[in-house]
C-alpha cells in the first residue's frame, strides 16, 4: 500500500487536508519539488522525478516556482500519540538526514506520548496556467522506460506536483511520561545521532522538545494535479479536474495560492512512496 496511517483526528494533519488540500507525506525529502511527477493509484505509488525529462526534446522545461510564507503551520503540534508509532514517524523524516532513530529511542524508556511540530514553513508553488500554456505543443514520451508500468495501467494517474510545503525545523516533543523526573540527554544523543553523516544540527529544549535544523528545508507535504494524457500520441488533454474536485482557499486566506487536486486519502493518513517503504 501507498498509504502510511497514524490516527484520523490529528489537528495538524486535518489543518493540512482541510486548509490547503495537501498530502502529508510519510518521508519528508529535498527531492519532492514542483513540477515533479510520480505514478499513482490507490495501491502503489511511484515516484519518477523531474517532468522535463518525461517529454521529447524539453529536458529542460520548467516553470517559474513562487513562494510563499505561511504562520497557519507555524508551531502548530500534531496530536499527542504513542511513543512507538512516533518513533516510526521519526525514522521516516531523519531518513532524509543521514540519521537513524535508535539514539531516540532508547532514550524513551517511561515515555508514554509525543507530538510534531514544524516551523519556518514555505510554500513552494507554480501557477496551473502558466503551465498548461507552456505545454501546449509539448509531447510525452511514452517509450520512456520510467513509464512503463504506468502505461499499461488503466487505473494509474502520471500525478504532477504543484506546490510542496517545505520545513527547515522540526521538533520532536515528548508529552507524557511516567516519571515526573524525565530529561533527555543531548550530548549522549546528538554524538550517536550525528555518525559523521548528519545533515541537521540536533537542539535539545527543556528537556522534553529534539528540533532538528537541516541543511536545506524538506517537503513534508505537496498537493499534485492529474496529467490527462493521450498515450497513443504522447499529447496532454488536461489538467486535474474543474469543479468541487479543485478545493480552492477560503476568503479569510492572505494569498492568492490555489491548490491542486490532491490523491485520494484521509485524513489521519500520510503517503508513502513505494521506494521509500522498508522491506
Amino acid at each position: 500500500m501507498s498509504i502510511f496511517r497514524v490516527c484520523k483526528e490529528d489537528p495538524l494533519l486535518r489543518m493540512i487536508r482541510k486548509n490547503f488540500s495537501a498530502v502529508p507525506l510519510r518521508n519528508p525529502s529535498q527531492k519532492y519539488q514542483p513540477m515533479t511527477v510520480f505514478a499513482w493509484n490507490k495501491h502503489n505509488s511511484d515516484f519518477i522525478g523531474e517532468l522535463g525529462y518525461l517529454l521529447h526534446d524539453k529536458a529542460d522545461f520548467e516553470v517559474p516556482v513562487k513562494r510563499f510564507d505561511t504562520k497557519d503551520l507555524k508551531g502548530n503540534k500534531t496530536r499527542k500519540i504513542d511513543t512507538e508509532l512516533g518513533l516510526t514517524i521519526l525514522s521516516g523524516f531523519l531518513k532524509e538526514l543521514g540519521m537513524d532513530s535508535t539514539p531516540v529511542a532508547g532514550q524513551m524508556d517511561g515515555v508514554k506520548q509525543v507530538s510534531f511540530s514544524f516551523n519556518n514553513v514555505q510554500i513552494l508553488n507554480i501557477d496551473k496556467g502558466q503551465l498548461g500554456r507552456m505545454l501546449k505543443g509539448c509531447t510525452l514520451d511514452t517509450e520512456n522506460l520510467a513509464l512503463r508500468e504506468l502505461k499499461k495501467s488503466s487505473k494509474g494517474k502520471l500525478m504532477l506536483i504543484d506546490s510542496v510545503f517545505t520545513s527547515s525545523f522540526f521538533s520532536f516533543n515528548v508529552e507524557k511520561t511516567s516519571n515526573a523526573s524525565f530529561k533527555l540527554d543531548l550530548q549522549k544523543m546528538t554524538q550517536e545521532l550525528a555518525n559523521g553523516k548528519a545533515k541537521a544540527k540536533v537542539d535539545l529544549h527543556q528537556n522534553k522538545e529534539i528540533s532538528f535544523t537541516t541543511e536545506a528545508p524538506l517537503s513534508f507535504a505537496l498537493t499534485c494535479l492529474p496529467m490527462q494524457i493521450d498515450w497513443q500520441s504522447g499529447t496532454f488533454t488536461g489538467l486535474g479536474t474543474t469543479g468541487s474536485d479543485v478545493a480552492a482557499l477560503g476568503e479569510e486566506n492572505e494569498t492568492d495560492w490555489d491548490p491542486g487536486l490532491t490523491v485520494e486519502m484521509d485524513d489521519g493518513e500520510l503517503l508513502e512512496f513505494d521506494s521509500n517503504r522498508e522491506p
